[in-house]
């Protein structure tokens, strides 16, 4: 009697299944990766607007951050100071319907909606604030004070 070599139907649909399975919790740990980095990236970039906007506040001869209430597009936030190139990588990553500023003469605030959870967002001020808020990112600031809340 001639022995075959080779795998039956059976094994091969085993192999496929276990590689199936274990390719779907690759994906899902890869997905809830991507949304971590999203969040810190939003994190990261909103920090370092503590420093540009103090580099505006005193290269510009007027020391003011200007009158922007909520619709981030006072000088502060459009002008060639380095916090428009951080304010579009916000809003490319949390939304730009989810990212509230702003300004009055002396302060400035920045809310964006967490990527990772859409009940909270984080805020960061020219008082030195920056942590995490639960609710919406207009919810997050205070736009008459220009701080978080």
């Amino acid at each position: 009697m001639k022995m075959s070599k080779g795998f039956t139907l059976i094994e091969l649909l085993v192999v496929i299944a276990i590689i199936g399975i274990l390719s779907s919790v690759v994906l899902a740990s890869l997905t809830t990766a991507r949304t971590r980095g999203q969040s810190a990236s939003v994190q990261s970039q909103l920090s370092n607007m503590r420093a540009q906007a103090e580099l505006f506040y005193s290269t510009t001869g007027a020391n003011t951050y200007g009158t922007d209430l909520n619709d981030c597009t006072g000088a502060l936030f459009t002008g060639a100071n380095g916090l428009s190139a951080l304010l579009a990588g916000v809003r490319s990553v949390a939304g730009t319907a989810n990212v509230d500023c702003s300004t009055t003469a002396t302060g400035w605030a920045v809310a964006a909606l967490d990527p990772a959870s859409s009940t909270s967002a984080f805020c960061v001020d020219g008082t030195g604030v920056s942590k995490s808020y639960s609710g919406t990112a207009a919810a997050a600031l205070n736009d008459t004070t220009a701080v978080c809340n």
